[in-house]
């Protein structure tokens, strides 16, 4: 009897443990399912509030995108002005470059040109004082 006595107690242990842990396993489930419906819930919010918001904003950027767009074409077509001006400035310049060039080279033709004409007259009086000095010398060998 004391067996079986054992065995019961033993038996209503093991039934009372299961039954702690049956209620254990359905409460965590119970905990987990609040905490699954909760999170989609929040999500579900979150989508609803976020997405007219995106909108909303999508709209305020779109529309100032298209009110400011003419600003924009005003400034990019001046700042084309501004930029055909200095191009402009830029080809007159190069233009006045090229002719100081064109004067510059000249003047460089004549002083080359007046150089060799100088040398040419330096040598002719280089060769007369030549002579004058042999002629000098020739008369003070004759007295």
């Amino acid at each position: 009897m004391a067996d079986l006595m054992g065995l019961l107690i033993e038996t209503l242990a093991n039934s009372i443990v299961f039954a702690c842990k049956l209620i254990k396993d359905v409460f965590l489930l119970g905990v987990r399912a609040a905490v699954f419906v909760t999170l989609a819930w929040l999500r579900l919010l979150k989508a609803i509030i976020c997405f007219p918001v995106n909108v909303c904003l999508g709209i305020i950027h779109w529309t100032i995108a298209l009110a400011s767009l003419p600003f924009r074409v005003l400034n990019a077509f001046q700042k084309k002005k501004v930029l055909e001006f200095h191009l402009h400035e830029m080809e007159i310049e190069l233009q006045n470059l090229i002719w100081e060039k064109k004067e510059v080279y000249r003047k460089l033709q004549v002083a080359i040109k007046d150089r060799r004409f100088v040398e040419t007259i330096l040598t002719e009086i280089e060769e007369e004082h030549d002579k004058a000095i042999a002629k000098i010398e020739l008369l003070k060998n004759e007295v």
